[in-house]
């Protein structure tokens, strides 16, 4: 195969030939990305409408004990399911983004690659599970839902190859079709007083559907696909992508893996349905930010495989902006955490209204980690981009038992920040080091952020909550109008370069 199974030169020179930024994106590489960017993020936003729509009803049809037992199984294969994903993704968009004719050697590769690791890891997590778990009515549905790390890593293949391919506009299609055919089977199990686990055949035989009509239709229009068993293939793409699967599966831990350790540590009949539905909503928070990463990735190797040195001013814009941008998020979630919970979830979820505001701070330094490890994964530093993934996990599920004891349901946000801080320094320590990020305005973004935080606190004293955040807003709005019109000029650059 054509690709490399090396680490990039860049690594083994002298970290000052890195200290510098690359040069900047011509309106041609935005616009590339933005397309893409554009198509996940809606897919992300029709399938986060969709599945938000029936958790509700999912949520107030099981209640908060059916809840946490029904989110504890599905987390519990779910946190094993990136590590089917061997970087395959990252792998694609990266070869393929330097030149499409690569993904005749590779696309059938990763394939095999994926359809195996998802067999393989389907059955030891439900031989782990069956081991481990006492109740007799969690085991029978880990039985039922042992076939979902199979179907989700299929499915993330399909994705894959339409980020890969810049062919984003047909993932919007696939998840719009298959979360509606979901939602009209659920509701129709609901309607006929359907339990557990029935509600996770439907979820387990929508994915696979999903994916045999996209398979087919990858097949028929974008590439067509000869499979080939070749071991050394195989192998090449596992040692290439085990460190990213490891460190993505890492990342999804800090979210997932506190509903698992609070099984044992929470009392799963009450608390662990609270802390689930708030560790949900960060999820579908962290997944706009993953679309928008995910959809530059292509153009970035690009410039990286033209460029060998320097880092990537976008991911370095990314930083910055992510300061105030979460800063309005995590207030406004502060502020209507009680009215947002109350209207989607019901009284019965009342306590995890009171985590919702801490829990959205750490958006930051989630948003931290996906932008560096991106520059991480495009020179090829996957092991020590695994390392600091290790240990900030390790952190917080060592923590979490301990915080929980301490500060009841309000420790498991403190165990994830600490464990997510740890791993963020560490990025930035080696990315700073090495050249690799240059966080461009980030005095001011974070002088900005830190203007809101403070106005907010100090307006608490004399208003309501919802209006300390409408003057945190107002310190923010200068951001906002610039950040508009930025991209204003650049929709304008755009449309003068292909006028021209």
């Amino acid at each position: 195969m054509q690709y490399s199974t090396h680490a990039s030169a860049e690594n083994d020179e002298p970290p000052h030939r890195n200290k510098h930024i690359s040069a900047p994106m011509n309106p041609q590489h935005y616009k590339s990305i933005a397309s893409n960017a554009s198509f996940l993020i809606s897919a992300q936003l029709i399938v986060r409408l969709l599945r938000g729509f029936y958790i509700v009803l999912l949520i107030r049809y099981l209640g908060p004990e059916l809840y946490g037992i029904f989110q504890y199984v599905q987390n519990w294969y779910v946190t094993f399911t990136p590590l089917t994903l061997f970087g395959i993704g990252a792998i694609l968009s990266r070869e393929i983004g330097k030149n499409a004719q690569n993904g005749k050697d590779i696309i059938a590769t990763t394939f095999i690659t994926r359809f195996l690791s998802g067999l393989f890891f389907s059955v030891g997590a439900l031989i782990l599970g069956l081991l481990t778990e006492p109740d007799p009515d969690i085991r029978h549905l880990m039985i039922i839902f042992a076939a979902l790390i199979f179907a989700r890593a299929l499915v993330n293949w399909i994705k894959e190859v339409f980020i890969a391919y810049e062919k984003t506009k047909y993932h919007v299609v696939q998840v719009t079709l298959s979360n509606v055919l979901q939602i009209a089977l659920g509701v129709g199990v609901m309607m006929q007083g359907g339990g557990m686990v029935a509600l996770a055949s439907v979820y387990i035989g929508s994915l696979l559907l999903e994916f045999f009509i996209c398979f087919i239709f990858i097949h028929r229009k974008i590439i067509q696909l000869h499979f080939e068993l070749n071991a050394r293939k195989i192998n090449t793409i596992i040692r290439q992508g085990l460190p990213i699967g490891i460190t993505v599966a890492l990342n999804r831990w800090m979210l997932f893996g506190p509903t698992i350790i609070g099984r044992y540590a929470l009392d799963y009949k009450s608390n662990l349905g609270q802390i689930s539905v708030v560790l949900l909503l960060l999820f579908f928070a962290s997944l706009i930010v993953d679309a928008v990463l995910s959809a530059a990735l292509p153009v970035l190797s690009r410039m990286m495989h033209q460029q060998k040195h320097g880092s990537s001013a976008f991911i370095n814009l990314t930083l910055s902006l992510a300061i105030p941008l979460c800063c309005f998020i995590a207030l406004g979630g502060t502020a209507f955490s009680d009215e947002i919970i109350l209207i989607l979830f019901g009284a019965d979820y009342a306590l995890a209204g009171s985590i919702l505001g801490p829990a959205l701070w750490l958006l930051l330094p989630y948003m931290w980690i996906s932008a560096i490890s991106q520059m991480f994964i495009l020179k090829h530093d996957t092991l020590r981009l695994s390392f600091w993934a290790l240990l900030g996990a390790l952190w917080m599920s060592g923590l979490l038992p301990v915080l929980i004891l301490k500060y009841d349901i309000l420790g498991v946000i403190f165990a994830i920040g600490i464990g997510m801080g740890i791993t963020v320094c560490g990025l930035c320590y080696h990315g700073l080091k090495r050249g690799y990020i240059h966080p461009l305005h980030f005095k001011k973004m974070a002088a900005l952020g830190g203007a809101a935080l403070l106005t907010y606190i100090c307006a608490q004293n004399y208003v309501s909550p919802a209006q300390s955040f409408a003057l945190s807003a107002l310190v923010l709005l200068p951001f906002i109008i610039r950040l508009a019109q930025h991209a204003v000029r650049t929709r304008r650059a755009q449309h003068k370069e292909h006028l021209s």
